[in-house]
């Protein structure tokens, strides 16, 4: 299987609120931005200075605690925190098999190679050297139901 490595930029179009919450015993602060066709509340820390939050979510001063979007649709929210003390002496393992081998690419060639393997999934089978007998119709039914599916779909990123 190929993977895909894609770089995103951070979000520069925060509107920083004067809004203060406590989330789980974090003090935050509220920031809003219109991104990929969604209106999102966020809540950050600003006494953890990190820029980064979930998914694509990062630029604020301060680490993302809490975001949603204005409907409701999706919530993403840290759901536990553990303190450098905790930390300490501590072997944190991570993957590495996870992240070799990847491809570096541009998010308009993902999206690209994303539609070309929806629309030839037989080619792509083809390609990993699986041979179709039998299935035609199978193929077609499956592509039959997932274009019926997208009628459906939620996609966090509405716009390009």
């Amino acid at each position: 299987m190929i993977q895909f490595s894609c770089h995103c930029s951070p979000i520069k179009n925060w509107k920083l609120i004067n809004e203060t919450k406590v989330i789980n015993t974090i003090n935050c602060k509220k920031a809003e931005v219109t991104f990929k066709g969604r209106n999102w509340i966020a809540w950050y820390a600003p006494e953890i200075p990190f820029p980064y939050g979930p998914m694509k979510f990062s630029g604020l001063p301060g680490l993302i605690i809490k975001i949603t979007d204005e409907k409701g649709d999706y919530d993403f929210e840290l759901v536990k925190s553990i303190s450098n003390s905790q930390l300490k002496n501590k072997r944190i393992n991570m993957k590495k098999s996870r992240y070799t081998g990847a491809a570096e690419t541009t998010q308009a060639k993902l999206k690209q190679a994303q539609s070309n393997a929806e629309t030839n999934a037989a080619g792509v089978l083809a390609s990993y050297g699986t041979t179709i007998i039998k299935g035609q119709e199978i193929l077609k039914k499956r592509e039959k139901e997932r274009k019926e599916n997208k009628k459906y779909e939620n996609l966090l990123e509405l716009t390009p």
